[in-house]
């Protein structure tokens, strides 16, 4: 499941199309997996985590600049728990 996380995340980033934003990422990314490592306790069931990810990709396809914001906001809210 981490490294199904990763890969999205890697793909929501090369999908900006900014080399810069790519290096900043690939810099941060042990830290990302760590931190998605700690999420599986949060998301004890995957399919909650996948629907999550599935509005958010929704709003980001779909939606408009605002939306997208909010439903990151949202996503990045619920993550970390307790």
């Amino acid at each position: 499941v981490v490294a199904e996380h990763m890969a999205l995340h890697q793909a929501l980033v090369v999908a900006v199309g900014s080399p810069r934003l790519e290096r900043l990422y690939a810099s941060l990314a042990a830290e990302t997996r760590l931190g998605l490592v700690r999420l599986r306790a949060v998301y004890a069931d995957r399919e909650v985590l996948v629907a999550e990810h599935r509005d958010l990709l929704d709003a980001i396809g779909n939606g408009s600049p605002e939306e997208a914001r909010r439903a990151m906001a949202a996503h990045l809210d619920h993550g970390w728990g307790e």
